[in-house]
């Protein structure tokens, strides 16, 4: 019998991808311990409009896994499956982000040492170039560590405890844990987990909103319009402009405009790019397109060699 408050709640939003999130769910439960499994429960929030994902109910008859249908549209449904959840830490997760081996119990230890202080806390997965565990006594530093990653839903995590006090709020509809993560601002502790814990998997012909306006346009506007409430230095700005152009914008330029392997729309690039950017800043991030893959097989030699995973107290 699982016990009615779990240490952890695995929270996957999804719409279809049936095959991608059934390799997701498999990573969670092949390695677990048995002694784990009252630690945790997952919940799927599906709101694909013939409710596919209703199958894994059979397919994973674990009493911690629990299926919910929802009517939520759009990245609204990242907020929705953390409402629905139960479990004292919620932890997003992407339909793609399968857990490596053996991680899901480090997991489940790290949140017990770090649950008496509660701080916020954001799984970078190595991708901030640091490979270890920090901690930041202010949100300033905290977001100028991880960057344009704030607006990566895998990485996202909220005690309950301060999704009760934020859940009001209004919500960005493209990056709702970016609102919730901004609402926790005023904390006095924060952590970022640069770890390897998780696997992407690869999906082909993305797509389906128009990916320039989202993140040079929506994803800095957002930022941009809490940097005084949330006391954001302009070097933090900076950093999250200069990233945002040439860590994500670069890459989607690349496999959208160029080769075409993804189907996001991107009409009015130039006009969206232009909103926050200068011109040169525009045709420098082409530019950099072209230099992506380099920089994706240097980051996977890095990860492989120089960044192995830590343990929260030595991060601390």
């Amino acid at each position: 019998m699982i016990q009615s408050s779990p240490i952890l709640s695995i929270c996957i939003p999804t719409n279809g991808r049936i095959e991608v999130t059934r390799l997701t769910l498999q990573s969670i439960y092949a390695h677990v311990r048995e002694s784990d499994m009252n630690e945790f429960e997952v919940v799927v929030s599906d709101n694909s409009p013939d409710s596919s994902s209703s199958c894994f109910v059979g397919e994973f008859p674990y009493p911690n896994f629990r299926y919910h249908a929802s009517n939520c549209p759009g990245f609204l449904n990242s907020y929705e499956v953390l409402s629905k959840a139960n479990g004292r830490f919620l932890k997003l997760q992407n339909n793609t982000s399968c857990f490596r081996e053996f991680t899901l119990a480090k997991l489940i230890a790290d949140l017990k040492t770090l649950e008496k202080d509660r701080p916020v806390i954001y799984y970078s997965n190595g991708f901030a170039s640091l490979g270890t565990v920090r901690s930041f006594a202010t949100f300033d530093e905290f977001l100028y560590n991880l960057s344009y990653l704030a607006s990566a839903s895998p990485g996202f995590g909220i005690w309950r405890d301060d999704f009760e006090k934020v859940r009001n709020i209004a919500l960005d509809p493209m990056f709702p844990q970016t609102s919730l993560l901004l609402a926790m601002s005023d904390k006095r502790d924060f952590v970022l987990d640069d770890t390897s814990v998780f696997i992407s998997q690869t999906v082909a012909g993305k797509g389906g909103y128009n990916i320039f306006k989202v993140f040079a346009v929506d994803f800095l506007g957002l930022i941009l319009s809490h940097r005084e409430s949330c006391g954001i230095g302009e070097r933090t700005i900076r950093r999250i402009k200069r990233d945002t152009l040439y860590k994500c914008l670069s890459a989607r330029y690349l496999k959208t405009v160029v080769l075409k392997t993804n189907k996001f729309d991107y009409s009015n690039l130039t006009e969206n790019m232009l909103i926050h950017y200068s011109r040169f800043e525009y045709y420098s991030m082409i530019a950099y397109s072209f230099l992506i893959p380099v920089s994706i097989l240097w980051h996977r030699i890095r990860m492989k060699f120089f960044h192995p995973a830590s343990a929260i107290s030595e991060g601390r």
